[in-house]
């Protein structure tokens, strides 16, 4: 007897746990390629419905007016729907017909405003990279990204010598002056909302 082959109870016992495993994988891969609106997933909800929906119904119509319960959906799931937004803001921008996640995303984070302060350090971590979408996301944020823009701005200066000056200069497309040249215009764009900076 070869015993390297396990007794007939044990090798159904594993048949059917292997073929649970696999069954399981399948409907999880069906439900995530076929769920569009999110009703199967962990997503926060509000009445019954998902993040992901009251996102691809933010307008009553084609391109408004904004629909007022999918505003109030993102207010009321506030800090919960930060994943989600995060995930979506760094996703390649597509100017096709339809729904495009970092706009999506955006506009989560010009309703929750500074409720968003959790999202600031995943954002920092992000400006100043392929799209300016994290810089407008901590825009909306207001002045409590402040204190982590400022720290980012005082961090870059030894790695350029210099702080760039003029962000309508082009040639900067990467590493620190990129970085220093998307918080000077977050900050800019604040207004008095960026006094913290000041110090």
């Amino acid at each position: 007897m070869n015993s390297s082959v396990p007794p007939a109870p044990i090798r159904k016992r594993l048949t059917i746990i292997i073929g649970a495993g696999v069954l399981f994988a399948a409907v999880a891969i069906w439900v995530g390629q076929n769920d569009p609106s999110g009703y199967f997933s962990l997503e926060p909800k509000y009445d019954g419905c998902p993040l992901s929906y009251w996102m691809h119904h933010w307008y009553l119509n084609s391109w408004g007016p904004v629909n007022a319960r999918a505003v109030d959906a993102v207010r009321s799931m506030g800090p919960k729907a930060l994943p989600l937004l995060i995930d979506w803001i760094d996703r390649p921008y597509t100017s096709a017909p339809g729904f495009s996640y970092p706009e999506q995303a955006l506009r989560g984070f010009e309703v929750l405003g500074p409720a968003a302060k959790s999202a600031v350090p995943k954002l920092m971590a992000m400006i100043g990279k392929r799209s300016g979408y994290p810089r407008r996301a901590l825009k909306c944020i207001g002045s409590e990204a402040v204190p982590a823009l400022a720290d980012k701005l005082v961090e870059t200066i030894p790695h350029t010598n210099q702080l760039v000056t003029n962000w309508r200069q082009r040639g900067f497309e990467n590493g620190a002056f990129n970085v220093q040249e998307c918080i000077l215009r977050t900050l800019s764009q604040m207004g008095t909302n960026a006094e913290a900076a000041i110090p």
